[in-house]
């Protein structure tokens, strides 16, 4: 307990690190958090495994996208799988949270959880939902999803050079750094956040405050207004 009160005050000490206190408890957090990783991953999965198993011979199995060259195929089916598989992701992460339940995954709607812009709390953009989810997730905390581990296989692939140990290491630690800002901060704000300029609220909780926030704008408005 000493001890994560020294890493709190060291985070709060910090510049630049958003201290705007969030009500969203770390379980329903880290409950989305595994849900989206395992549907998420379930949606990545499924174009390259179905492909694999149309293309290859039935006693073959598959691990990752370099099965595909290991059993003899050409890598321009691995290629083909992991653009399959950033479709999927794409649809998992960025259409659903734009389209279907604004602001929601799957993980954040079982967990009555919400994505959203982090000044106004309005609902998140697709642009901001690619920026979090695309680079956030896949580049930058690569090594926490299949999209991740797929993209760093498809860059060995093409350059003949094993990425997997620096990348994968440096994703590793980028994840941890996130996990710690939204475990030890007030925001709760993960590197992917920050990036997106996103914030995790909860419906019942932290909705009223987008109404306070609009409510003030509204009235500054009307006093530019009547000054003018």
């Amino acid at each position: 307990m000493k001890q994560d009160n020294i890493i709190s005050k060291t985070l709060a000490s910090i510049k630049g690190l958003d201290q705007r206190p969030s009500q969203v408890d770390l379980i329903p957090r880290l409950s989305a958090y595994i849900a989206d990783w395992f549907f998420g991953n379930l949606f990545v999965m499924v174009g390259p495994f179905v492909m694999f198993s149309l293309m290859a011979a039935k006693e073959a199995s598959y691990k990752n996208l370099y099965s595909f060259p290991a059993y003899g195929l050409a890598e321009t089916w691995s290629y083909l799988s992991f653009i399959l598989a950033l479709i999927f992701y794409s649809l998992y992460f960025v259409f659903i949270p734009y389209k279907v339940w604004p602001g929601q995954t799957l993980g954040k709607k079982m967990t009555k959880l919400k994505i959203v812009e982090a000044e106004d709390y309005e609902t998140t953009s697709w642009q901001a939902l690619l920026m979090r989810h695309l680079v956030g997730f896949v580049v930058v905390e690569g090594a926490a999803f299949t999209m991740g581990q797929y993209l760093q296989e498809t860059l060995s692939l093409m350059t003949g050079f094993y990425t997997e140990n620096y990348l994968g290491t440096a994703g590793l630690i980028l994840a941890v750094v996130s996990l710690i800002l939204v475990i030890f901060t007030s925001s709760g704000r993960a590197l992917h956040d920050y990036m997106a300029n996103t914030r995790v609220i909860k419906i019942e909780g932290e909705e009223p405050v987008k109404k306070l926030i609009r409510d003030q704008r509204r009235r500054n408005h009307q006093l530019r207004h009547l000054k003018k």
